[in-house]
């Protein structure tokens, strides 16, 4: 951390990790704090840069009290990218921050990899019957009449904030739903300047649109998966059709890197890498492979782990970062209160997929050689690595029951057939197997060789 002077005021900034610089800039009343959840997943791949804007938090403003352009804002950005060095930069903005990065890119192209605009406020480019064309307007005359919390309140109502929580709208987790509500504090601490200071220009604000499209660092305009209906989302797609920019879909709503940080983290990665300037030879390669699980289904004694073993040595030894989740050891640790009634092993299927899940967002490759015999549970796991950008690949261990009888590696066969055990998994339990997997290995007719191979193909061309 450290403290920058420029002209006319004092910025707050903070750098972490190596590689290509990434500068995340806040918008609106947020801060660096606000990055807080993204920036450890990032910080492996990138020195990722971010700073609280002048006047905010922890950033001094020495002008005169004065509506600050942001053209004044992208100098700061500018003076800060000198100071770090390792330029040109790839370029997060979010909301007024969005704005700020297209500003940074207008004036010193030489300076920018490619940017991220995400939720750009943009009203200018609203239709002309929008009624929200004057919204900032009137909140400005509340403010003046009322004060900050009335004006605040009729801001967050008229760009749609209040409007019905979207599902995917959910914080990932506790600590992200902590995290939110610690905001809020932030949020009230910087409403005052926002509204005197920020508000106007930044929501008056219109990028050279010419000139966008005309070349230059790529824009890539982002848009919140819950943001649906909101100001800043509409905003952003008509900033995209003006432009020709490409838009793309981030996990969350308009603050999705607080509320989602660990699938918006993974996303924004995704987004990065398609926006770099190719000639840069500075791109990371093994640290950014996109984390996945592979998720080894069939019968006991199918070949699942003899698969997943295999592949996991092969690829290790090709540099690749693997995780194997062995389902008899979950079974008797995390998994150790359940049994095997259908609720029971739904739940086991469950809480492995979220620890695929945890370690997949972190760049692994997570081999899951696991029964799970319901095709609603395998695919409730799949659910939640779409919602979080993370591949699930299916693999069926299409072995006959009669052939895993014949090799009952455990002794679960001979155990059942002597009436020692109960509910065997395509026996005398049901298995539901899958109806449209990725990949389809039948362990009778070929080799553990030839099984594991086919998986590493598929891994490597996908």
């Amino acid at each position: 951390m450290g403290h920058l002077k420029v002209p006319g005021a004092t910025l707050y900034y903070e750098t972490s990790g190596s590689g290509p610089v990434l500068i995340m800039i806040a918008g609106g009343t947020d801060d660096t704090r606000d990055f807080d959840g993204v920036t450890p997943l990032l910080a492996a791949d990138f020195t990722v840069v971010r700073y609280d804007c002048r006047g905010l938090s922890r950033s001094r403003c020495d002008e005169p009290q004065a509506e600050i352009p942001v053209s004044t804002h992208a100098a700061d950005t500018y003076e800060l990218l000198c100071a770090v060095g390792g330029g040109p930069a790839l370029v997060f903005g979010t909301s007024s921050g969005a704005h700020i990065a297209l500003e940074l890119t207008a004036g010193h192209p030489e300076a920018v990899r490619g940017v991220v605009a995400h939720e750009p406020p943009t009203v200018r480019l609203l239709p002309p019957a929008d009624p929200r064309l004057a919204l900032v307007p009137e909140v400005l005359r509340i403010r003046g009449r009322d004060g900050v919390g009335p004006a605040m309140s009729s801001f967050v109502a008229g760009a749609g904030l209040l409007a019905a929580r979207h599902p995917a709208g959910t914080p990932e987790s506790p600590e992200s739903a902590a995290a939110a509500g610690s905001r809020m504090s932030r949020i009230a601490d910087n409403s005052a300047f926002f509204l005197d200071r920020i508000i106007g220009p930044a929501t008056d604000y219109l990028p050279d649109l010419t000139l966008l499209r005309a070349g230059g660092p790529q824009v890539v305009v982002g848009v919140g998966e819950a943001s649906k209906g909101q100001l800043a989302y509409d905003t952003a797609l008509a900033l995209a059709g003006g432009s020709g920019a490409q838009t793309a879909e981030f996990p969350g709503g308009h603050a999705g890197f607080v509320s989602h940080p660990r699938a918006f983290a993974r996303r924004l990665r995704d987004v990065l890498r398609s926006v770099a300037v190719p000639h840069d030879c500075d791109w990371p390669t093994l640290g950014v492979r996109t984390g996945a699980t592979v998720w080894l289904t069939g019968l006991p004694s199918s070949g699942k782990s003899t698969v997943a073993t295999g592949l996991a040595e092969l690829l290790l030894a090709r540099g690749r970062r693997v995780e194997m989740l062995d389902g008899d050891e979950l079974r008797r640790t995390l998994c150790k209160d359940l049994g095997f009634s259908r609720a029971d092993r739904e739940e086991n299927v469950r809480r492995i997929g979220e620890v695929a899940l945890t370690l997949a967002s972190e760049g692994a490759l997570v081999l899951v050689p696991v029964i799970a015999p319901y095709a609603s549970s395998r695919a409730a796991v799949r659910r939640r690595h779409v919602t979080a950008g993370l591949p699930f690949v299916e693999v069926y261990i299409d072995a006959p029951v009669a052939v895993c009888s014949e090799r009952d590696v455990k002794g679960l066969y001979a155990r059942q057939r002597a009436g020692l055990l109960h509910g065997l998994t395509g026996v005398d339990d049901p298995y539901e197997s899958p109806v449209e997997p990725e990949l389809r290995l039948d362990t009778s007719l070929e080799s553990s060789a030839e099984s594991i191979a086919r998986v590493e193909r598929y891994i490597n061309e996908h």
